[in-house]
């Protein structure tokens, strides 16, 4: 299969830079562009697919040349082009980008996950059930940009865009240990790509989260947002009784920022269990300091 593949990129390739059309009929000139690219990981995570695309990822890639300056929803140089993860690179699914003829080059623009609907001014909204790893890999929404450049081979670094929740349970005082976690939180983000903002909007809902073995952590993808003090933020079962925690502060989930939530239990007074947040740490992706959020 490795062998049949080779062959095909090489036909698109030969095919695309000798046949293809401008419009007006003119024969493309400049090499087609595919991508290297790295993706900034969450800390402590243990999943693969937090800290690098993975084969068959798809991302939609925006190309602007310089004197033009603005990316625009369409009438780029090139708007929402598939790419696809293959071999370790982002190749073309279909018709790939070329170079401009001449020496003048071409800034990009990435996002992921692809989607027909990916624009500069967009919404983006992250599954409500996140506890696969699928629907929380398409709620973890990336961006990339790539000042002006002539290679063929140009790299797109990416940044987790949204802001990610990891819930812990110390569970000493009880004994079971299969919970099942949802946030109360606007699942819907205001996107501008160019300004690199991402703000929550709309009414909130109950997002389920994804349970790591490996960590014995609950995660969730959630659009940037702020808590005051005494706002519900999660809901959960536990030996048939729901419970719900409050923060116990004004919270603000940062976009590209991990938050990390203890959560205890206290036995009262009639045997049954109250559960109680903690405390928590915000930190960035790449830097060890941690803010509390008691």
């Amino acid at each position: 299969m490795k062998k049949i593949t080779y062959i095909l990129l090489s036909s698109i390739l030969i095919a695309g830079v000798s046949c293809s059309k401008k419009d007006g009929g003119e024969p493309k000139k400049g090499s087609e562009v595919s991508f290297s690219h790295t993706l900034t990981s969450f800390n402590n995570s243990t999943e693969a697919f937090d800290k690098s695309f993975e084969t068959g990822d798809e991302v939609s890639v925006f190309a602007l040349q310089k004197q033009k300056g603005q990316l625009y929803d369409s009438g780029n140089y090139a708007d929402n082009v598939r790419y696809v993860c293959l071999l370790g690179r982002l190749v073309a699914q279909n018709t790939p980008i070329y170079l401009p003829s001449g020496k003048s080059g071409l800034e990009y623009y990435g996002v992921y996950p692809y989607s027909s609907d990916v624009r500069n001014y967009m919404k983006f909204n992250v599954k409500e059930d996140q506890s696969s790893e699928k629907n929380y890999k398409l709620s973890d929404l990336r961006t990339a940009y790539t000042s002006e450049t002539n290679s063929s081979s140009p790299r797109l670094n990416f940044y987790h865009s949204l802001s990610q929740v990891c819930v812990n349970v110390d569970n000493r005082n009880v004994h079971n240990k299969n919970f099942v976690f949802y946030l109360y939180v606007r699942n819907t983000a205001n996107v501008d790509v160019t300004a690199d903002t991402y703000q929550a909007t709309g009414s909130r809902n109950q997002v389920k989260m994804m349970y790591d073995s490996a960590t014995n952590l609950h995660y969730a993808i959630i659009p940037p947002q702020s808590f005051e003090k005494g706002d519900i933020f999660i809901y959960f079962d536990y030996d048939g009784i729901n419970y719900e925690t409050e923060f116990f502060n004004k919270v603000d989930f940062l976009s590209g920022s991990q938050t990390y939530l203890n959560i205890s239990f206290e036995k009262t007074d009639d045997g049954k269990y109250r559960a109680i947040l903690l405390d928590g740490q915000i930190r960035p992706w790449e830097d060890v300091d941690v803010t509390s959020v008691k």
